[in-house]
């Protein structure tokens, strides 16, 4: 993983053609640092290795699907953050920072 920057330039988080209110809470949310705090912390616990995603929720809040989103979006070629589906109840969902390999490939 020596290849993912430790403190990344995370991208931004609403897109171009987004309406006026996702950018101004784009805004609010990365200049009270809040953004950058969620996302540094749960690149932190998935290089420790698979975290569910109650442990996700818990670190970048309610929002941390949009928090996954973005570090995939800067993740260098060939990592890949997987989402392990584990059904029924009571079992939360992996998700796991790999590196994606065409022998991987083959197995999903």
């Amino acid at each position: 993983m020596n290849d993912i920057p430790d403190q990344p330039d995370w991208p931004a988080a609403s897109r171009r053609d987004d309406p006026t209110t996702s950018h101004e809470s784009e805004r609010t949310i990365t200049e009270s640092g809040a953004r950058k705090s969620h996302l540094d912390a749960i690149l932190t616990r998935l290089r420790q290795g698979p975290a569910t995603n109650v442990e996700v929720a818990s670190i970048g809040g309610l929002n941390y699907k949009a928090r996954i989103s973005d570090i995939r979006k800067m993740l260098p070629s060939g990592w890949v953050i997987r989402c392990e589906l584990r059904r029924g109840k009571g079992k939360p969902n992996l998700y796991h920072l790999e590196r994606w390999t065409h022998q991987r490939a083959r197995l999903f």
